[in-house]
């Protein structure tokens, strides 16, 4: 639950579209939860549900009740692929949902994940809020909103729109989630991720879409993980033209810079504000951006890789693009139904996991 402070009265003209836009960045599915007492169900449900994903990965749903008591919401569970047919490559691939997204939003990436040898986890987190609608201009302010996002810890400065409790934040949801999957599932190894009631972050790479991709640059910041994935990411950044990063961007990352990697589609109404805060994070010196499209891994290397694919234009076609890289519903797909942007997250996981990078066909070669 966030709420911005008061401010001095400013009559704005804006289009009613940027409205929409800053207001939900991937989904306006679920109200805020300053608005609506949130119901919590009961743990008993919380049992996961055992399936087969697409090749053999099998996944599991998770009532985050069941992990932990006293969560203050949101419910939405947790999302977990494991592929035990391939070699384990030892990490654990850690994924954020965009603003009201839920873990399931992206179940393709997560199998990807799983098929790449990574245990995966789709987290849910206190997300119901878009940050720059939190923040906008005040570049400070971003920093404060991760931070609690991160550790629930309270700011130094009292804060109006940093009000996530420890209990609720991504760090001990996470430790809830890896605790209660090492009792069930014990033979797969995830205690391996944990020191204690620590997440073991050198062995996890921290992905996310849009609002969780500058989640997960924060985390990197603050603790040295194995590496970055940035999905439409990180939006960071000012409304001004042109956008200015946020100052946590351009400062010192606790995480190699070398294991940030993002991707953005060219006509994401957020691009000139992504791209912005990836010149902060100083991609560019591993390469320039580098178009996915007729290309194949290893994408000349680039840690800034774009597309224009023509994408499907979904319930919400002025945010297609910008959940295109990581949205199932969004994402394009081959002739024979797998999702086009394989190549590219595997690509991503195998640069932000320090991973031998594998050359492969580009986009659909095989369909």
């Amino acid at each position: 639950m966030r709420w911005t402070s008061s401010k001095p009265f400013r009559l704005l003209i804006v289009p009613l579209s940027l409205l929409l836009l800053l207001g939900c960045l991937t989904g306006c599915a679920r109200l805020r939860r300053s608005t609506i007492a949130p119901t919590q169900p009961p743990a008993t449900t919380a049992t996961s549900s055992n399936g087969a994903g697409t090749s053999g990965v099998v996944t599991y749903e998770i009532q985050p009740t069941a992990t932990a008591s006293g969560l203050s919401g949101p419910y939405d569970p947790d999302f977990v692929a494991v592929d035990n047919r391939v070699p384990s490559n030892g990490e654990l691939f850690l994924f954020l949902p965009g603003t009201g997204g839920q873990p399931d939003c992206c179940q393709s990436l997560l199998e990807t994940a799983a098929q790449t040898g990574f245990m995966a986890l789709g987290l849910t987190y206190d997300n119901t809020e878009a940050v720059g609608k939190i923040c906008e201009n005040n570049q400070e302010c971003y920093t404060v909103v991760r931070h609690d996002d991160f550790d629930g810890s309270t700011p130094s400065t009292p804060s109006s729109y940093a009000d996530i409790t420890p209990a609720n934040s991504i760090q001990s949801r996470l430790v809830d989630l890896l605790h209660y999957l090492a009792a069930q599932h014990p033979s797969q190894g995830w205690s391996r991720f944990l020191v204690g009631s620590t997440p073991l972050w050198s062995k996890i790479v921290v992905a996310g879409h849009s609002q969780g991709g500058g989640d997960a640059a924060y985390i990197a910041k603050v603790r040295d993980v194995e590496g970055v994935v940035m999905l439409s990411s990180d939006v960071d950044s000012t409304a001004t033209d042109p956008p200015v990063a946020a100052t946590y961007l351009t400062t010192g990352h606790l995480t190699p810079l070398d294991r940030y990697v993002g991707f953005d589609h060219t006509r994401d109404p957020f691009n000139d504000k992504i791209e912005a805060d990836w010149t902060a994070l100083d991609l560019q010196s591993f390469g320039p951006a580098v178009s996915v499209d007729g290309n194949a891994p290893p994408f000349g290397n680039s840690h800034e890789l774009l597309t224009s694919t023509q994408v499907p234009p979904g319930p919400a076609p002025a945010l297609a693009t910008h959940d295109s890289t990581a949205v199932d519903s969004q994402t394009p797909l081959c002739s024979n139904g797998s999702p086009a942007f394989v190549p590219v997250w595997r690509y991503m996981m195998q640069v932000a996991g320090g991973l031998p990078i594998t050359a492969g066909p580009g986009l659909c070669a095989a369909g």
